[in-house]
C-alpha cells in the first residue's frame, strides 16, 4: 500500500453519516480515484459537505468495486475540530485530491515541495511550469514560458437555456469565464440549489446576454435570488453579476430589468 498523488480528481459521493465513502464518478475532463491513485493504494483528500459547507481533509484507502470506495482512514484536518464531518443525508458532496506534504513532484525541468499546508517551499529555478491548487484542491500546470500568471477571460458560451455549474466559475484551471447566453428566443439561466451544484460561499459569475432572446435568471428549488428591478438581462450585451451570500441565497447586480 502506497500513499499515491493524484492529478485532477474528483467525484461525488451520497453517502452519509462519517464511514467509507460510495464514490459515484467523476466529471466531464476529471479522473476518478482509482484511475488515478489504483485500488489499494491511499491517498490524501479533501471533502465537501454539500448542504453544510463542513469540510475534512484527511487520508483514505482506495478500493475499486461496484461502487468504488474511500475509506476514511485518518483525519488530519477539519471544521469539526479534527475529527470526521458528518455528511448530511440526501446531499451530494464533492471529494477532492490533496497535495501531499513533502511530496516531490518531478515534470520537466521542476521539482516541488509541498508544506503541510499544501503550498510549495522549495522550487527548482529550472523550470518549464509550476504545479498550483486551485480553491478546490485541483492541481493544474501552468506554463512559465508561454503564459503570465494573470487570469485569462474566457467565454462559456450557451445557445440554449443553461443551468450554472462549477465551469462557470473562476479558478486557476477554468481561467475567468463569463456566461455569455447567445440564444434567439426569450431563455432562462438557472441558479441551481446547493444539494445539486456546492458553489462556495462567496462564488462570483459574471454573465452577459450575447443574444437576441432575452435572458431570465431563474431560481432553482431552494433557492433565493435577489435583484432589482427585477431577474431579466435588460437587452443585448448586457451584464449581469452573481453572488452567492449565504448558501443557496444569491445577489444579482448589473443591467437588469422588470
Amino acid at each position: 500500500m502506497s500513499l499515491v498523488e493524484g492529478f485532477r480528481i474528483k467525484e461525488t459521493t451520497t453517502t452519509s453519516g462519517t464511514g467509507t465513502l460510495n464514490l459515484a464518478g467523476a466529471p466531464s475532463k476529471y479522473n476518478t480515484f482509482v484511475s488515478e491513485i489504483g485500488t489499494g493504494n491511499t491517498v490524501m483528500y479533501w471533502l465537501y459537505d454539500g448542504v453544510t459547507g463542513d469540510w475534512e481533509c484527511g487520508i483514505g484507502t482506495v478500493t475499486d468495486a461496484t461502487p468504488d470506495t474511500l475509506s476514511r482512514d485518518s483525519v488530519i484536518k477539519s471544521s469539526n475540530n479534527g475529527n470526521k464531518i458528518s455528511l448530511t443525508a440526501g446531499g451530494t458532496h464533492t471529494v477532492l485530491n490533496a497535495p501531499v506534504p513533502g511530496y516531490e513532484l518531478t515534470h520537466i525541468n521542476k521539482l516541488t515541495v509541498y508544506d503541510e499546508n499544501g503550498g510549495a517551499i522549495v522550487v527548482d529555478t529550472n523550470f518549464n511550469s509550476l504545479p498550483v491548487y486551485d480553491e478546490n484542491g485541483i492541481m493544474v500546470l501552468v506554463d512559465m514560458v508561454n503564459t503570465n500568471l494573470e487570469t485569462v477571460v474566457t467565454y462559456n458560451t450557451y445557445t440554449v437555456s443553461h443551468t450554472l455549474d462549477l465551469t462557470d466559475v473562476s479558478t486557476i484551471s477554468n481561467g475567468s469565464p463569463i456566461v455569455g447566453m447567445n440564444v434567439a428566443s426569450a431563455n432562462n439561466l438557472t441558479v441551481p440549489p446547493n444539494s445539486s451544484v456546492a458553489f462556495p460561499i462567496g462564488t462570483k459569475i459574471d454573465c452577459e446576454q450575447l443574444g437576441a432572446g432575452q435572458t431570465t435568471i431563474v431560481a432553482g428549488s431552494g433557492v433565493t435570488v435577489h435583484g432589482t428591478p427585477g431577474l431579466k438581462f435588460r437587452a443585448q450585451y448586457s451584464p449581469v453579476t452573481l453572488v452567492q451570500k449565504a448558501l443557496d441565497e444569491w445577489h444579482c447586480f448589473g443591467d437588469l430589468s422588470s
